[in-house]
């Protein structure tokens, strides 16, 4: 990426660890495509990973340049589930990537399954409370 306006459009320095970083031309400065800064070739070593934004827009998995820490963070969160593929994957998507519909339409009949054995009389004295409890925060009413 072209060097303009960026984090250190007037301090020419690396994001993370402050050091003087070139530019123009023969510049050294670095561009992290996560968070959108710029860094010295210590800080960003032309790793790669795929950027979060661009796989919940576009469904865009394709690997591109982040520094060591954003690479490092992104590594870190990999496996966690911070995102609902119903709430933050826009329908559009939903409507190219069959997989991500079958799911949707798994949740929406699990939520349904849920929704009844909720009503059943035992259900406030069955051990499952508790197990819903935790289920239910993966099945937003808005979801679907």
């Amino acid at each position: 990426e072209a060097l303009g306006g960026g984090f250190f459009a007037k301090s020419n320095v690396c994001a993370s660890c402050g050091a003087k970083v070139g530019t123009g031309l023969l510049g050294n400065a670095r561009f992290c495509n996560y968070t959108r800064l710029y860094f010295c070739p210590q800080c960003h070593t032309n790793e790669k990973f795929f950027i979060i934004s661009k796989v919940l827009k576009r469904w865009d998995f394709t690997p591109r340049n982040v520094s060591t820490a954003a690479k490092s963070y992104l590594q870190g969160i990999y496996d966690q589930p911070l995102f609902s593929a119903a709430m933050d994957v826009p329908p559009p998507i939903h409507q190219k990537v069959k997989q991500l519909e079958q799911i949707r339409n798994l949740r929406r009949k699990a939520k349904l399954l849920r929704d009844y054995v909720v009503q059943c009389s035992n259900f406030p004295n069955s051990r499952c409370q508790q197990e819903d409890r935790i289920a239910a925060v993966h099945l937003h009413e808005k979801d679907y």
